[in-house]
């Protein structure tokens, strides 16, 4: 009998995570489960496909849990399915793939041109999301973790933007939840060579109507933010996708959405091609820095720096050493910023002006050394890798690839982020390559190197509890195996409780956590570590002091989560806490 083909789908959100609604009552958490149920039957209608829902009820499941069923069940293939939501007139259907599947694209490009036909709406294509911090990683954790686990095909599908009346109306019809199912299933389909008969009606041809690219979609009154939008941008030159002014008349269109986007991508913020607050804080900040900049030495300086470290601008141009600021200047000391691992602001502060210069300063400094060489070996050794995700060329020249490596390194070890290879960070190196298995002692790098480990697994499974995540903000993978994520993750604990920060879970760390975990009621006027945890996970300032701004914190806390607002930590609160 020949073995079926096993894949998972991943209906997204559900049990506590229902708040993504549309304006009529479209939830999104129970339109997927219908979607993923269909999709499900279609396949396994083929006779040549094993399917796993990752929930066939509305229930709670953590993103890596997700990925994890998926990996467990042996699976080919994984779909994260999911409806969108910005604005009343975003539109459209994407897939996004995986950044290290790039063999994917054509298939997620299918599927989303699929799916718009089925639905008669504007295809926003295959895309890719890379981690801000970490390019070369997935930003989405479902992506990412299925990834690791080395599911072959991963996909995360938005099928239409439930914020949109018009797309919701869709949604909220059973025959088009129907058609999404189809068009996916064709294209899981054609990915494993199984021949495919759709049975089901859909859209009829006739009525299909796609969104032209160049027209402009409008609301049915102008807006003044929009309009302001409009203004903003016209001021900073951003041109929508024809490269061609926007026209200032209020009304959001695909013209206007394109040259959001541009700005956000310009200046490195996620890329939603709407008017969010990061968004709107951001334009306005940097519009009013262009409008007020005249020529000065200051920036003339900055502009010959950010060349000599081969810095480009948003067209991976040289900046023209002008002494003016502009956006061009702007894009290139937010790469710089983001590069060397500190606050991405686009302004030259005092942070960004002393760390300009001094890594400047080592940069031309350099000269071909053993001792670099030697570093760039480590790194490479240790898997970090620059700013761009890419091995360090072993040369033995200092330059700005190296730095950002070592300051990744030092991030992830907790240590002071300053790019300098000093006694501390030549410790945390050796310790690290000289590593052994037990995690009471010091864990093995990778799973070639290490063996799977019940005491690793209750490691992950705690750290996970108490929501300390990797050091790219990510759940750890629950799987046994001891690597920098995993230790990553218990230096942030015990730095934020106040432990030795080591990455061994010795017998402070192990009481620290049962005494959290312990969930004792606390108030006011207690201290200790586990004051220490608490103000950490309600966003105070963190002294281990039980005092009266910590407890407006957990007051907030409390009434952001629906809870008796008391100031109190006791068994409800700790069930949001933990």
């Amino acid at each position: 009998m020949t073995q079926k083909i096993k894949g998972t789908i991943d209906p997204g959100h559900g049990g506590n995570d229902r708040a993504n609604v549309g304006p009529t009552g479209y939830v999104e958490a129970d339109g997927v489960l219908d979607i993923s149920k269909i999709l499900k039957a279609k396949l396994e209608a083929t006779g040549k496909f094993d399917i796993k829902l990752t929930r066939d009820t509305d229930k709670t499941l953590g993103l890596s849990e997700r990925a994890r069923i998926a990996a467990n069940f042996g699976s080919k293939f994984f779909i994260s399915q999911h409806t969108n939501a910005a604005s009343a007139t975003s539109k459209g259907a994407e897939v996004f793939y995986s950044v290290k599947r790039p063999n994917d694209r054509k298939y997620a490009e299918k599927m989303s041109a699929n799916i718009a036909n089925a639905l008669g709406i504007y295809n926003r294509g295959p895309k890719v999301r890379e981690s801000e911090n970490y390019p070369g990683q997935d930003y989405y954790t479902v992506i990412n973790v299925s990834e690791r686990y080395g599911i072959p095909h991963i996909f995360l599908v938005e099928s239409a933007f439930h914020s949109n009346p018009n797309e919701e109306k869709l949604l909220k019809d059973p025959k088009m939840r129907e058609a999404i199912a189809d068009a996916q299933a064709k294209v899981i389909c054609e990915i494993f060579g199984v021949e495919y008969n759709s049975n089901q009606s859909t859209k009829p041809a006739e009525q299909i109507k796609p969104v032209e690219p160049t027209t402009e979609s409008k609301v049915n009154n102008t807006n003044n933010e929009t309009l302001q939008v409009q203004k903003l941008l016209n001021s900073l030159k951003i041109t929508d996708y024809e490269g061609k002014k926007l026209v200032e008349d209020g009304y959001w269109g695909l013209r206007t959405e394109s040259a959001v986007r541009k700005f956000q991508k310009y200046v490195l913020i996620p890329v939603t091609g709407t008017i969010d607050t990061t968004t709107k804080n951001t334009l306005i900040a940097v519009s009013d820095r262009y409008e007020k900049a005249t020529k000065s030495n200051e920036t003339l300086q900055v502009q010959k720096l950010l060349n000599s470290l081969k810095i480009t601008d948003y067209e991976g141009k040289k900046l023209v050493e002008d002494g003016y600021w502009g956006l061009r200047t702007e894009s290139a000391v937010r790469k710089f910023q983001k590069y060397v691992l500190i606050p991405v602001t686009g302004t030259i502060d005092t942070t960004t002006k002393n760390t300009l210069i001094a890594v400047s300063d080592r940069y031309e400094k350099a000269t071909k050394s053993n001792e670099t060489l030697q570093i760039q070996k480590w790194m490479n050794q240790l898997k970090i890798t620059d700013y761009e995700g890419k091995k360090l060329v072993e040369d033995g020249y200092w330059g700005l690839r190296t730095e950002s490596a070592v300051r990744k390194f030092q991030k992830a070890q907790c240590l002071a982020v300053d790019g300098i290879v000093g006694t501390n960070t030549k410790n945390a190196i050796n310790a690290k390559l000289n590593l052994v298995k037990a995690p009471g002692t010091k864990p093995t790098e990778n799973k070639s190197t290490t063996t799977k480990n019940n005491e690793t697994l209750q490691i992950q499974k705690w750290m996970n509890q108490l929501k300390i995540t990797d050091y790219e903000g990510k759940v750890l993978v629950e799987d046994g195996y001891w690597g920098p994520r995993t230790e990553s993750a218990v230096k942030k604990f015990q730095q934020i409780v106040g432990l030795t920060v080591d990455g061994i879970v010795g017998t402070n760390t192990k009481s620290a956590i049962n005494t959290i975990l312990a969930k004792t009621t606390i108030r006011r006027g207690n201290k200790g570590l586990i004051v220490r945890y608490i103000q950490h996970r309600v966003g105070s300032s963190v002294d281990g002091i039980f005092g009266p701004n910590t407890e407006v914190a957990v007051k907030t806390f409390q009434s952001k989560n629906g809870l008796s607002v008391d100031g109190i930590v006791g068994p409800k609160t700790w069930s949001k806490l933990i």
